[in-house]
């Protein structure tokens, strides 16, 4: 018998069964993707920034491990090869005047790459490096960073290594530089450079005259307080010593060379010495002849024969060590270029007239304008100034002269494009041979791998206001490869040419349109000694 109770119960039972609709199946479904699906994209997001972290943190272990083990080699040999077919490709290098320059920190600050015919570090600058399934681009870079006043080019080099690799469909790049240098352990010893300074290749000499031929070349001690002995030799083609007089000079610090930097043997080991330098001095040294060799040399070579110059070699040793221990560095080694007397003589003798070029001012030496001026005094008076100044103030803010390109010769009136050096001359005498310019310039925009040129103009007054041409001299360099002033010499072959009592010797100077940019000249004083030398016959009075 059912009571109400029991049916009461039997009635809910029923209703429980009734489960889910339809619609609420589906939205359920709804809910539960759209939960998943932002689970995943978040799951993808992760392992996606996961793997750009693991690839990028490799890119800096491939990176330090090249830098590293190229720390580890010889630091002679830590170098590009000149064999290295893959330099034109890379778009990061240049070739200027046949050197190479890399663009080291990828926003077009090129410096030169420092290579090797054999032995090279580096023989092939790109690579493949695989790490977990990722193919890493390499380049490695090795170049000669700026000088200061602490170092030079050969006491440390620049190694810069970049790693690239695509990830996501994007580019990636990890770029490191660091600095190399020679290394010593324990107490100090004797380490120096010495690099040629200011000499052209070959250095020309005129066989007969009175010139001098001098050569320099920078000491830079970068080990212990030491002194070095200082030789100079000169060698025919065939290796024979010719008999050349040195005397040396070694600048003490002040920036000029006087009488007081005359070197002596004072050690008495049979050759001049520089006396104490103390670590981290730089002296620039000079070696000088005034003596014409006594006998014949080689008659004339040139920079693409110089197999057949004549060999002069420069030494600095150390007097506290051995000469062959390692820290004794190789001499410098030019070629002297020695031509048949550069003026003909007519009767008894050949000479030299050497003037000096000065600025316009109350004196001849050290003039105190510094306005631009079209014409300027030479004379036979060695500058006194020590400082270079602003000679056209009018012009530009830089110290010495400023010159624009794009001078017209003898035709040019601008004096921001020419400058003109007068002389006149005391007696009548003929000009003859090959006058020299001897003159120090440097680029105004300072940039290492341009290319720089300049030329020169003699004219000379042969009658009141008669002028003849009498010669053109042109010295270009590519690259220029200085970003400091250059001493350059500048031969110019004159015309036989006669000028009377009085009359005017003419030096033009200007910066041919070829020229991309301004030069900046220096003269007028001790250390930019700026000269034209002239050669010139006479029978009995001198120009």
């Amino acid at each position: 018998m059912r009571t109400r109770a029991t049916e009461n119960l039997r009635r809910r039972l029923d209703a429980g069964d009734e489960g889910f609709t339809m619609v609420e199946a589906v939205v359920a479904l709804v809910v539960a993707a759209l939960i998943f699906t932002a689970v995943a994209a978040g799951m993808v997001q992760a392992i996606r920034a996961t793997l750009f972290a693991r690839q990028n943190q490799q890119s800096v272990d491939v990176v330090s491990q090249q830098i590293e083990t190229l720390r580890g080699v010889d630091y002679a040999s830590l170098s590009l090869s000149t064999s290295d077919s893959t330099f034109s490709s890379d778009s990061s290098m240049k070739q200027v005047g046949g050197a190479w320059y890399a663009d080291i920190d990828g926003k077009g600050t090129y410096e030169q790459v420092v290579t090797l015919a054999s032995g090279a570090a580096v023989p092939t600058h790109t690579s493949t490096v695989l790490r977990n399934n990722t193919s890493f681009s390499m380049k490695t870079y090795v170049t000669t960073p700026p000088t200061d006043s602490a170092a030079t080019t050969d006491s440390y080099r620049r190694l810069t290594v970049v790693a690239s690799w695509s990830a996501a469909g994007s580019s990636h790049t990890r770029r490191t530089s660091t600095f190399v240098t020679t290394t010593r352990r324990g107490l100090p010893l004797p380490n120096y450079t010495w690099t040629q300074s200011g000499i052209t290749n070959p250095v020309a000499y005129a066989q007969g005259s009175t010139q001098p031929l001098v050569l320099e070349g920078d000491l830079t001690n970068r080990g212990a307080r030491d002194r070095w002995s200082l030789s100079a030799t000169v060698k025919s083609p065939s290796g024979v010593t010719l008999p050349w007089t040195w005397v040396w000079y070694l600048d003490d610090g002040n920036g000029t060379f006087g009488p007081e930097d005359t070197r002596a043997d004072t050690n008495a080991d049979g050759t001049f010495d520089t006396g104490t330098i103390n670590t981290d001095d730089v002296r620039r040294a000079w070696a000088v002849t005034y003596l014409s060799p006594s006998e014949a040399l080689t008659a004339s070579c040139s920079s693409a024969a110089l197999a057949s110059c004549d060999v002069v070699s420069l030494n600095a040793v150390s007097t506290s060590m051995p000469t062959d221990v390692a820290d004794q560095k190789p001499p410098i080694v030019n070629q002297v270029k020695v031509s048949a007397p550069v003026c003909v003589p007519v009767s008894p003798t050949c000479l030299y007239k050497n003037l000096y070029l000065h600025n316009l001012g109350g004196t001849l030496a050290d003039g105190p304008a510094t306005v631009s001026s079209s014409s300027n005094p030479m004379s036979a008076q060695a500058p006194s100034a020590t400082t270079l100044v602003n000679y056209d103030n009018d012009l530009d803010a830089r110290p010495g002269r400023g010159l624009a390109p794009g001078g017209s010769g003898y035709t040019e009136s601008s004096t921001t494009k020419s400058v003109i050096w007068t002389y006149s001359t005391g007696n009548a005498a003929t000009f003859s041979g090959q006058a020299v310019l001897d003159l120090f310039a440097v680029l105004a925009n300072a940039d290492p791998t341009a290319a720089g040129s300049i030329s020169a103009y003699v004219r000379l007054e042969t009658t009141a206001g008669n002028w003849v041409n009498a010669g053109t001299g042109t010295f270009t360099a590519n690259p220029w490869n200085s970003n400091a002033l250059r001493e350059f010499t500048m031969p110019i072959t004159l015309t036989t040419t006669s000028v009377c009592k009085g009359c005017r010797v003419e030096l033009r100077v200007e910066v041919p349109s070829t020229q991309p940019s301004s030069m900046d000249i220096a003269y007028d004083t001790t250390s930019y000694d700026a000269l034209l030398s002239m050669p010139y016959t006479t029978t009995s009075v001198t120009p």
